[in-house]
């Protein structure tokens, strides 16, 4: 038997935003959202949010939000106490593909440590972001695990970016009351 999804919203008390009809067999297995994810079928956008405020959302390799297919990938979100957004995304077969933080719920402003993994697990690159512009050092790996190389970053908007390089100015505001 095949439930409308406000039903199942209702049941559940879950949260749910989908364009697919989920049955009831799939419903036994929400404590694993892949599994979940799995059992819909393709052309299925979905976005979960759990008691424990943590959203599900599935997104392709580069991390947009997207409608199922077998390469599909599942972001976890988790509101921190400071506000900010813990991420973790993870293939379907559960290996660990992204860690970070994000300072704003669309996902858009990275800031704290990152984490990125290659499809066999092995760590792709690691560094930081502040305020979504990359800082300090940042390190890439090879598929195998091998170090390539480093890459030394300052946070800067683009316009400070420019100023330092002297291909700018910084402009200054000037107070209107001022005289």
């Amino acid at each position: 038997m095949k439930t409308s999804l406000p039903t199942t919203i209702a049941m559940l008390g879950i949260i749910f935003q989908a364009n697919a009809r989920l049955n009831a067999q799939s419903l036994i297995s929400i404590a694993d959202p892949i599994s979940l994810i799995a059992s819909l079928g393709t052309n299925t956008s979905l976005t979960m949010v759990d008691e424990a405020n943590t959203r599900y959302d599935l997104v392709d390799e580069n991390y947009r939000p997207t409608s199922y297919s077998a390469d599909a990938l599942l972001r976890v979100v988790k509101l921190m106490d400071d506000g900010g957004y813990l991420v973790r995304v993870v293939s379907a077969d559960g290996t660990l593909r992204m860690t970070g933080s994000y300072a704003d719920a669309a996902l858009t402003m990275p800031d704290g440590d990152f984490e990125f993994y290659h499809a066999n697990g092995q760590l792709e690159s690691s560094g930081s972001y502040q305020m979504g512009n990359k800082d300090g050092i940042w390190e890439r790996y090879a598929w195998d695990g091998s170090h390539l190389a480093e890459r030394l970053y300052k946070a800067q908007t683009w316009e400070q970016l420019q100023a330092s390089l002297g291909e700018a100015v910084e402009a200054c505001t000037i107070d209107p009351e001022a005289k």
